[in-house]
């Protein structure tokens, strides 16, 4: 044994419960949790403070805590695996390179309950960073938010959507103007408010709707080629869903839709608006989610209603350009991002963690 591994078990004596754990583990399991930083360096942020479930001391001595099971190992079980020592004390003494571990997570888990999906189990490594673990993704699935703008509403969801989005880590496929072509509502004018908050990175279906859908297709096959799934927060009406979804069934007859598309819809009132041919459609081809209504409280965030702390996170936070945009389109008295639901549905952010738009402004802004 080293002389620095002999100082380093005299400054942290092994618990009878850390022996028994460095036993039990094999060293090559040790030495791939030291490697992991490297693995998953990509993924690794400095910035989650305020934002993780868990907070910034405790990944740092996930970190730690890490290589300290490692050097048990070694010092307990006397044995000499092929690593560098000088690494491992390194790894146990620094508790500030690795502020947040990505954990890879095996679980198996029921497959989403619906009326689409068989109850199969499923098995499945996920990454968690700053939220909970939902049915997403984010190496291989789509995220897809979708605004309508049938109702001013969708300017205080869309400035929503971008801060989560952006705090976790997404850039998802973002569209305005869903709603049919023959739609008897007319659209909130949102032309120039969308590039304040989302730049560049936005689909216009009012603009050229047969382009738009052309786009957006391209750009869910890329996921489902690849074996990834298409996740749509529904900020209104199907229409736009429904003829996207036909396209790719044209071009990818064999795909199971049922269980490569999801679409979340929270409101009723975006259910029944939708086209008839448009609703029948998404409902039999795709994955179809109806969870509760944003608009109040239930088993979905309430985002609807004023809040001081919101709008002074809003208007202080990094996206103050957006949010003064939005609330120049609709007013910070008359809050409502409750479109804003369905993205949470698909992350995985239930309402122990966003319940109101307070909770919103801790979880995400701050």
């Amino acid at each position: 044994m080293s002389d620095e591994l002999r100082e380093l078990k005299r400054a942290n004596p092994v618990r009878p419960e850390q022996l028994e754990a460095a036993v039990s583990m094999d060293w090559r399991q040790a030495v791939e949790m030291l490697e992991a930083e490297d693995r998953v360096n990509s993924h690794l942020t400095t910035s989650t403070a305020g934002r993780s479930v868990n907070s910034r001391t405790v990944y740092t001595a996930l970190s730690a805590a890490v290589a300290a099971v490692a050097v048990i190992a070694v010092v307990a079980l006397g044995s000499s695996p092929p690593v560098d020592e000088n690494r491992v004390i390194e790894q146990a003494n620094d508790t500030t390179t690795s502020v947040l571990v990505v954990e890879q997570i095996e679980t198996t888990k029921p497959a989403p309950s619906t009326s689409h999906e068989s109850s199969e189990e499923e098995t499945t490594t996920s990454t968690r960073a700053v939220t909970a673990q939902g049915p997403f993704n984010p190496k291989i699935d789509l995220l897809v938010v979708h605004f309508d703008f049938a109702h001013t509403d969708d300017g205080h969801a869309a400035a929503a959507s971008r801060e989560a989005a952006t705090a976790l880590g997404l850039e998802p496929l973002v569209v305005a103007g869903t709603k049919a072509t023959d739609s008897p509502e007319s659209n909130r004018p949102y032309q120039e408010l969308m590039p304040i908050i989302w730049g560049d990175r936005w689909i216009d279906a009012t603009a050229n709707r047969q382009a738009a859908v052309a786009s957006a297709a391209t750009q869910w096959l890329a996921s489902l080629d690849r074996g990834g799934r298409v996740w749509i927060a529904e900020g209104g009406v199907s229409d736009f869903t429904a003829e996207v979804l036909q396209e790719v069934i044209a071009l990818r007859p064999g795909l199971d839709t049922t269980k490569a598309v999801h679409v979340v819809q929270h409101v009723q009132r975006n259910e029944d608006a939708t086209q008839n041919a448009a609703a029948g459609l998404v409902q039999a081809k795709a994955n179809y989610i109806r969870i509760d209504d944003g608009n109040s409280s239930n088993d979905t965030a309430n985002l609807k209603g004023a809040s001081s702390d919101f709008e002074n996170a809003a208007l202080d936070g990094d996206y103050s350009a957006a949010w003064k945009a939005a609330f120049a389109y609709k007013p910070a008295s008359d809050l409502d991002f409750s479109d804003t639901v369905g993205l949470l549905h698909i992350v995985g952010v239930g309402t122990n963690q966003v319940a109101d738009p307070a909770d919103f402004a801790d979880y995400f802004m701050n």
